[in-house]
């Protein structure tokens, strides 16, 4: 091995210079990174001018801690060569290869004049070198645009559906009515009960030729409004009359009352009286009435010990009614053995009233007030 005689002196100034070197490259880092950034932002990408900035700053910080390293190595030897030759004057050979023979030490000398140009080259306008085919940026593919959508024109809100009315579904207990223009019998109230005098008789055993009934429940001025049980055109409407001994005229018998007449499918009729009303009855002879006429309020007008409704279904109109008071089996003529009954006779005049109010009567009416009535 060569044995080179060393001197501390120039260890030192070597380090010097090492540490000088390193500045000098931090500084001419800076410039490259001012320089660099203050290019417009679209030449930056498009010259990736950026990501060479970056590259050469990253190589230029291994470079300056390489020169530290070796000022800082050159510094340690002289102090070491200083105290050697003090106490044997040995040669740098025995301690240290010589910098210049160190493998990462040319390299840095030869690369620290070409830093800044190196990083400057891909964005220098005009190209300086004529002889060199020019730098290309690499070409950024940008993915292709979406299609903006089409504006849709705003719907035109149309006209808000009329809200219909559902249609009405009658109680269980009240009759429908059929759709080929007949309708079955309701009672004068959604419910009713018994309330007196049955059919054919009193509780006494005479004869009674209807039925007294009431709404259930009875809620006066609530529902005690009296409808005939179908469609039909008025024959009666009027009062019962009498007069007391001092010519004074009194409600008897039936009371205020009406009498409607009800066509069959056969054109036969019937008629219902409503008797014991609260009011004398506003209708004339020939007025048409339907199920859903009012033609009352429920009262206790007449023979009434109370308010009810005396209901009765007779087969004509007028009838003779001289069985009151008599009972089903009283003769007609007491004196003829032969003679008809009491009860024959109401029974030929009049109908049971309690098959038409819950509907076993199979009877269907006629809407007088869309057909032409007989006499």
């Amino acid at each position: 091995m060569t044995r080179i005689l060393v001197n501390p002196e120039r260890l030192r100034a070597l380090s010097t210079e090492l540490k000088a070197l390193s500045q000098q490259m931090g500084g001419l880092a800076e410039s490259v990174k001012r320089a660099g950034g203050n290019l417009d932002w679209e030449v930056r990408q498009k010259t990736n001018v950026d990501a060479n900035v970056a590259s050469a700053l990253t190589q230029a910080r291994h470079l300056i801690e390489q020169a530290n390293q070796m000022a800082d190595y050159a510094g340690k030897k002289a102090q070491e060569f200083s105290a050697a030759d003090q106490k044997s004057g040995r040669t740098l050979g025995e301690l240290i290869p010589d910098l210049r023979v160190l493998p990462w030490y040319p390299p840095i000398r030869r690369l620290l004049p070409w830093l800044g140009p190196i990083v400057l080259l891909p964005i220098l306008r005009p190209w300086p070198f004529p002889w060199l085919p020019p730098f290309k940026p690499p070409v950024i593919k940008r993915p292709p645009a979406l299609p903006r959508p089409i504006p849709q024109p705003t719907p035109v809100p149309g006209p808000r559906p009329v809200p219909t009315k559902p249609p009405q579904i009658p109680p269980v207990d009240q009759p429908i009515a059929i759709n080929d223009g007949l309708f079955p019998p309701k009672a004068p109230f959604n419910k009713w009960y018994q309330s007196g005098g049955g059919w054919p008789t009193y509780g006494d055993g005479t004869l009674h030729n209807g039925i007294d009934i009431k709404p259930q429940p009875y809620q006066p001025g609530v529902n005690d409004q009296v409808h005939p049980i179908g469609p039909g055109v008025i024959v009666a409407a009027g009062q019962e009359t009498g007069k007391d001994k001092d010519g004074k005229i009194y409600l008897k018998g039936y009371g205020n009352y009406v009498v409607v007449k009800h066509t069959l499918p056969d054109g036969s009729n019937i008629y219902t009286r409503y008797a014991h009303l609260a009011e004398k009855p506003n209708f004339v002879v020939n007025d048409k009435v339907g199920e859903d006429t009012e033609i009352g309020t429920m009262g206790s007008t007449g023979n009434s010990t109370g308010p009810h409704l005396h209901f009765s279904v007779q087969k004509e109109y007028p009838v003779s009614e001289g069985f009151w008071n008599h009972k089903p089996g009283d003769l007609v003529n007491p004196k003829d053995p032969n003679s008809q009954t009491w009860g024959q006779v109401m029974e030929n005049n009049f109908m049971n009233p309690t098959s038409f109010l819950n509907g076993t009567s199979n009877t269907q009416f006629i809407d007088s007030r869309t057909t032409q009535q007989a006499g």
